[in-house]
């Protein structure tokens, strides 16, 4: 009867856990249940990068017995649906992140902690050096990287050798004084297509903060203390001045979105423009473009008096803090990097994402590519990212951040430009606005 009863009650137990939903092991692939994870990934220049990665990771679910969900998301809504998952729940397991992204949700830390596993592709792949600036917070990886994409300086090589230039520029020195020796605004050709529209923030963020730090400036001090005015900054302020009054920089640069140096390059109007492997794609791919790519130098970015300060930024998958399932997501990640697959991917990717596994970037299949080699020069930094600038703490980092979408940068530049500021103003209206990020941290 003891054992009758003994057994009723075990029953009745077990009952009540499956009723009231009993933990599952975060969904163990031994547990038989139904095993899921949710994927994001984003959007990238054409479908096949991402349908190769979202067929990898279908595989490894079909062998697990996982089911596997991933949705595209492009990259202006991505912000948006990670905010909106955030407060209402349903965030992803594995999510597509980089610094930037992650640092604007700080001081929540929506990115789990995989430093072990980070340490553990490191030493089975090999990243490159670089990519811990962008993976690592406060001791801490958040993010494992995949890839990057780098700034590329395209120079129109048939109008330099006509102005007696025989290589690209190595200085930004170099940049302005060819930029000015090939000039013919009557003719509508411009030596410098850079441009300070309200929402670019190719030309007035990526660009003005690679001339800044190269220059010896930075927006914040190593603890993240407000630094803007700097001999960099007001460098890049008086330039932009001067060479807009000289029509250097074209007339219509004023209204231009990130779309407007790209444009300007295509359609023969400049000589040198900054922008990501995308441009040079385009001409390699375009046969109406056949012209243009064969008088095209593609090189890295220039260097300033304090050398080159390239601000990398690698990409990669974070877990999501709130998945159930960060093992599994883990297992995933693990099955994703293998060295073989990793550089059969990039055979999709090159030349405009970067590998992050080191001997992959620089295998001959990159350093053989003209665009990607450019590209893998200039995704190697001599110093921090973009986005922490030289700060040292996570707070000043997360401000960097968040300055980034204020687009202030745009607005001075572009009052300097106009003569609507003086540099002085427009140093002092970006400081006030740095501080007044800061103190709404």
């Amino acid at each position: 009867m003891k054992r009758f009863l003994a057994f009723l009650l075990a029953l009745v137990m077990l009952m009540s856990l499956v009723a009231c939903g009993a933990p599952n092991k975060g969904n163990d692939a031994a547990d038989g249940g139904n095993k899921k994870l949710v994927v994001w990934l984003e959007k990238l220049f054409n479908d096949r990068p991402g349908d190769k990665m979202a067929e990898r990771m279908m595989a490894w679910g079909d062998a697990n017995g996982v089911e596997v969900e991933v949705s595209f998301i492009g990259a202006v809504d991505f912000a948006n649906k990670l905010s909106a998952a955030i407060e209402g729940g349903g965030m992803p397991d594995i999510f597509i992140d980089y610094q930037g992204r992650l640092l604007n949700y700080y001081p929540e830390m929506i990115a789990a902690d995989v430093t072990d596993l980070y340490e553990e592709l490191d030493e089975a792949v090999g990243f490159s050096d670089a990519c811990a600036n962008s993976c690592y917070f406060e001791g801490k990886a958040r993010i494992i990287p995949m890839y990057s994409s780098g700034v590329i300086m395209y120079c129109r090589a048939d109008k330099l050798q006509a102005a007696g230039y025989n290589a690209p520029p190595t200085t930004w020195a170099e940049v302005v004084e060819m930029a000015r020796a090939v000039s013919d605004p009557d003719n509508g050709f411009f030596g410098l297509g850079i441009g300070c529209g309200p929402a670019n923030d190719d030309d007035c963020y990526d660009l003005a903060l690679n001339y800044v730090t190269s220059n010896g400036g930075a927006m914040f001090d190593e603890k993240g203390n407000v630094t803007v005015d700097n001999v960099g900054l007001r460098s890049w302020l008086e330039l932009w001045r001067d060479l807009y009054a000289e029509e250097v920089i074209p007339t219509d640069a004023l209204t231009w979105d990130s779309s407007g140096n790209n444009n300007t390059y295509l359609t023969g109007q400049s000589c040198f423009v900054f922008n990501a492997g995308t441009l040079g794609y385009s001409l390699a791919n375009d046969e109406s473009m056949a012209e243009l790519y064969e008088n095209t130098w593609f090189a890295p970015m220039p260097a300033g008096t304090a050398g080159t300060v390239i601000g990398s930024k690698y990409t990669g998958f974070s877990i999501s803090e709130a998945s159930e399932n960060k093992e599994l997501a883990m297992d995933l990640l693990r099955y994703i990097y293998k060295v073989d697959w990793l550089t059969e991917w990039s055979e999709y990717t090159i030349p405009l994402l970067v590998p992050a596994v080191e001997s992959i970037a620089q295998s001959e299949m990159w350093q053989e590519n003209t665009i990607g080699k450019a590209n893998v020069q200039s995704c190697m930094p001599d110093t921090a990212t973009w986005w922490g600038y030289s700060c040292d703490t996570m707070e000043g980092m997360a401000v960097g951040a968040k300055l980034v979408y204020t687009f202030g940068m745009n607005e001075i530049c572009n009052g300097v430009a106009s003569g609507e500021m003086t540099v002085d103003e427009a140093i002092a209206k970006y400081e006030a606005l740095a501080q007044e990020v800061k103190d709404n941290q």
